[in-house]
């Protein structure tokens, strides 16, 4: 027997543990949402230290925050934020998905406009656009996301945009609302083409393009600029496929069996990216970092 053969050798160990041991700060999740994440438990005051600790294994000294958004307008009355948003590094966005975009009347409008002028982590709006995979009229979405662009205008918040394959629609009820080309826009889990990447930096260059776990366009992921994207686990969705590091917490004892992704995966996210750009892990989640910072001011 050669001697290499005779010597033990030790457990292969999961790539993501061996890249934790020089992982570096900047972990930062552009976009969850840890209501539908927590359930009731999000107005628990200092929920998400305990949840930190719970899951100290990939939530470690290296995980910075998240923005979560809240887009539901029946939860606004809630006001869940007054409990997570009270927490170091969390900070909130407001907005209709487009799937409740029937729900946008005057009294949604003067909640929004109250929330954003009183709450002073909310820092964008967000869900904002047009999405054909719902069953809410185009023409009925397109109100509710010009509205909340004019809006945004009026306080001067950035803006988190959800669109699904109604991107020429979509672009022109922006022109419509003379929203400057220069306004920081975050384009939420961007899954097209490269090509229409183009097309929507030609009409705003300083729009960032949000990536999720296993979503993205591969070409998209390889040519664009690490300066142009934003990591998100859109989390409670989108979980790996392979998780090293059980999720732990009360929050679980609600939830199906079925997995959860929480804001500490988004380390999942820029490893992809790594991959397949050929880049240190660090580098990416640096870029990342930077990239929130010019959209969200935090």
């Amino acid at each position: 027997m050669a001697l290499k053969d005779s010597i033990p050798r030790p457990p292969q160990q999961p790539p993501l543990i061996r890249m934790k041991a020089i992982l570096e700060r900047n972990v930062f999740d552009s976009h969850c949402h840890l209501d539908r994440l927590f359930g009731d438990l999000v107005l628990k005051p200092k929920y998400f230290q305990t949840f930190k600790r719970e899951n100290a294994a990939i939530m470690g000294e290296t995980f910075e925050g998240c923005i979560t958004s809240f887009c539901q307008p029946r939860d606004w009355r809630e006001k869940p934020w007054q409990c997570v948003l009270e927490e170091e590094g969390i900070y909130g966005a407001i907005g209709v998905h487009p799937s409740r975009a029937r729900e946008y009347d005057e009294n949604t409008e003067d909640e929004l406009r109250y929330f954003l002028q009183e709450e002073p982590k909310i820092v964008a709006l967000t869900e904002v656009g047009l999405d054909e995979t719902h069953k809410v009229p185009l023409q009925i979405q397109e109100v509710a996301m010009v509205r909340q662009i004019q809006i945004a205008i009026e306080f001067k918040k950035p803006i988190c945009l959800h669109i699904r394959g109604a991107s020429e629609a979509a672009a022109y009820a922006m022109l419509k609302t003379g929203l400057a080309r220069d306004w920081p826009l975050h384009m939420h889990c961007f899954t097209d083409s490269y090509e229409i990447y183009i097309r929507w930096l030609n009409q705003y260059p300083k729009m960032k393009f949000g990536v999720v776990l296993n979503k993205a366009n591969l070409e998209f992921l390889r040519r664009v600029p690490l300066g142009h994207l934003l990591l998100e686990t859109d989390a409670p969705y989108f979980p790996p496929r392979s998780d090293h590091f059980k999720t732990k917490g009360e929050f679980l004892k609600k939830r199906s069996d079925r997995p959860v992704s929480h804001p500490g995966m988004v380390i999942y996210v820029a490893t992809e990216v790594a991959k397949v750009k050929g880049m240190d892990v660090n580098v990416v989640l640096g870029a990342n970092r930077r990239n929130i910072r010019e959209i969200y001011g935090v």
